[in-house]
């Protein structure tokens, strides 16, 4: 335990180190959920998140970007209370001037709750009744993350990362994104 509180604090400490605010949207069924009666399905969706991640150098020019986030979701057209954490643990390589190639793995608890109550919402050609749930109910979920970082000016960066949920899962694979705008604290 003394060994990696020693490790922990050395990591902590470097003089390269640094730390983000992230302020974005999170899109967490990117083509894969029915936005309309005529069939789109969701390209871009309105979930403010607030996240921070801290950087410091790692191995052969790369850096190692721990991230907590919390996502506001607006979506809900169902009367549906929904929040979600995420726990990014991403690397990350500059690849060109001012741009950063990003890969990982992040965790999302997502926590879903209701009244109780019944709503009319489209089923394809016509609606149909659902029934929200009465109680709240946890998720975990884990995704494989790829992604770019560019720096747009001193101190503030555009990032984009691409989520592949349930990555090991061939029926149940989704994907998701996170579009953010990053400044160096």
């Amino acid at each position: 335990m003394r060994n990696l509180f020693f490790l922990l604090s050395i990591l902590l400490l470097t003089t390269k180190a640094y730390s983000h605010i992230n302020a974005g949207t999170m899109v967490p069924h990117f083509l894969s959920s029915q936005s309309n009666p005529e069939g789109s399905t969701t390209k871009l969706a309105i979930n403010p998140f607030l996240s921070l991640d801290y950087s410091f150098p790692f191995f052969f020019g790369h850096s190692f970007n721990p991230e907590i986030g919390y996502v506001f979701h607006t979506d809900a057209k169902d009367e549906t209370k929904h929040r979600t954490i995420f726990l990014g643990y991403n690397l990350e390589y500059p690849f060109y001037d001012h741009f950063f190639l990003r890969y990982g793995f992040s965790n999302f608890i997502s926590k879903v709750g209701g009244e109780g109550k019944t709503v009319e919402l489209n089923n394809g050609t016509g609606t149909m009744t659902f029934y929200t749930p009465s109680d709240t109910h946890t998720s975990y979920t884990s995704s494989l993350n790829l992604g770019v970082r560019t720096v747009i000016m001193e101190g503030g960066s555009i990032r984009f990362d691409l989520n592949i949920m349930r990555f090991l899962s061939s029926e149940r694979r989704s994907l998701g994104y996170l579009l953010s705008f990053n400044y160096n604290l």
